[in-house]
């Protein structure tokens, strides 16, 4: 008879992991924790585990912060934040390529002919 297993873990840690490889016979059920749904997760699973019955979309793993919004914040630049808010939503820092992009879009346009930042208010430096 075939046994039903239910892993947990990052479709990473599931597809890689010598821990699963007693499982890669069972029925499989498997609770992915990673903070994006990752694509193509069920075919990537059969290749590993034949038998996969099901995956269910877990919550991701993410530390628990005691301090206050206001206090997260106090003193931090737009960029600081732009980064902090991304690692918060995905569970993961920017890569530099990424970081770099995006930090380059709160730059403000440089105005070619004066040589300065210009403002995007008509009269304002």
């Amino acid at each position: 008879m075939r046994k039903l297993a239910e892993l947990k873990g990052t479709l990473d840690q599931l597809l890689s992991s010598a821990d699963y490889t007693k499982y890669e016979d069972a029925f499989v059920r498997a609770v992915l924790l990673d903070v994006v749904a990752p694509l193509d997760a069920m075919a990537r699973l059969r290749e590993r585990f034949g038998f996969m019955a099901e995956i269910e979309l877990g919550a991701p793993v993410r530390s628990e912060d005691s301090h206050t919004y206001r206090q997260r914040i106090h003193n931090r630049s737009d960029q600081e934040l732009l980064l902090d808010f991304y690692a918060h939503v995905t569970g993961e820092n920017l890569n530099s390529v990424d970081s770099d992009m995006l930090l380059d879009m709160l730059r403000p346009p440089v105005d070619e002919d004066e040589g300065h930042a210009s403002s995007p208010v008509q009269g304002v430096a």
